[in-house]
């Protein structure tokens, strides 16, 4: 039996897809499962990966009808009878071909449940733009205290899993959702018993963001979700650790935060999200809204945090427009709202 199965959710990605299995199957643990689920791609990817297949039997292809990505992960997940388990995305490529045998061996040394690398954040054109694991701890984590640091890296194709853990947890990638990972990693770290890290750099994370703009759309809502999901693995587990919890606290806020922003640019859309965000704050929340200054998105934090989300929406609005135009709409805004306080 092979020691590592590695899954790879496959949709549409055939200008991507010979690399990345390339660089797979050149990994110097031979000793793999590769676990190749077509999500019902419409392009060349099902065919190259039975070509792949034809010349290296540690592929296992498997194809099914169009689900998402949490479905294929899933589907490939009930196929896996190795150990050990990892992702890998099929548009992204392994930089380092000793990282699998490198984090196996430490899997086994440490007796860790997980096994966390770094990777790169580069431009459009491969370029590094920051390093976000400057000053990271390479220390073993054992204690939720240990552990918070690996709440905001929820990505599963920087890590490696004891499949055990998944059976301890029974966990599985929501279906339906974007922003998937999320809670998917916080039920791991919570469950896990050790956490490793093997600081070596072992995949490229490129930040596209012309398809970023492309892709704005209203699944930016899946996000309260998302955070619902991590809030119930919080209370199902009675976490109480201040470092963690406050870390966690930070992270969902940034999430919800970063929904906001990947909303259509249409005014009616952005204002739902705002109020729905305003309805699911805790008193912990605005606590932590209102706390350090200087943090990401506190321009809109601290609109939230009072209630006045709409009118951090009117001024994002009125200053794009000229000065008129954005004295009347702010005085609009402000004429409806004294109604609605003198009604009350």
């Amino acid at each position: 039996m092979a020691k590592l199965s590695v899954v790879i959710p496959i949709y549409n990605k055939a200008n991507f897809l010979s690399k990345c299995l390339d660089s797979v199957i050149s990994q110097t643990l031979g000793d793999l499962e590769i676990i190749c689920v077509d999500d019902g791609s419409t392009d060349e990817s099902l065919s190259i990966t039975k070509q792949y297949a034809l010349r290296d039997s540690r592929i296992v292809v498997h194809s099914k009808p169009n689900g998402g990505v949490s479905s294929a992960r899933n589907a490939g997940m009930e196929l896996v009878t190795c150990e050990y388990v990892t992702f890998v995305d099929p548009d992204d490529h392994l930089l380092d071909p000793l990282a699998y045998e490198n984090m196996v061996k430490m899997m086994e040394s440490d007796d860790s449940d997980i096994v966390f690398a770094f990777f790169y954040d580069c431009d459009e054109n491969g370029k590094i733009i920051g390093n976000r694991f400057e000053g990271f701890s390479p220390n073993k984590a054992v204690t939720l205290h240990e552990k918070a640091r690996f709440i905001q890296f929820a990505y599963p194709w920087q890590k490696l899993y004891r499949r055990e853990l998944f059976e301890r947890s029974r966990a599985q990638f929501p279906n339906s959702i974007v922003f998937e990972d999320n809670p998917f990693n916080l039920n791991l770290i919570i469950a896990a018993n050790q956490i490793s890290v093997y600081p070596n750099y072992i995949f490229k994370y490129i930040h596209n963001s012309e398809s970023i703009t492309k892709q704005r759309n209203l699944n930016a809502f899946n996000m309260f979700t998302a955070v619902a999901l991590m809030e119930r693995e919080l209370e199902k587990n009675k976490i109480i650790d201040r470092e963690f919890v406050t870390i966690y606290i930070d992270y969902r806020l940034e999430l919800l935060a970063w929904g906001y922003f990947s909303l259509p640019q249409t005014i009616r859309y952005k204002l739902k999200y705002l109020q729905q965000w305003e309805k699911v704050l805790t008193s912990r929340d605005r606590k932590r809204l209102m706390f350090c200054p200087e943090r990401n998105f506190q321009e809109v934090y601290k609109y939230v945090a009072t209630g006045n989300s709409s009118l951090f929406l009117i001024n994002q609005v009125s200053s794009r427009l000229p000065r008129v135009f954005s004295y009347l709409l702010r005085l609009f805004y402000t004429l409806v709202n004294v109604r609605k306080i003198s009604k009350n």
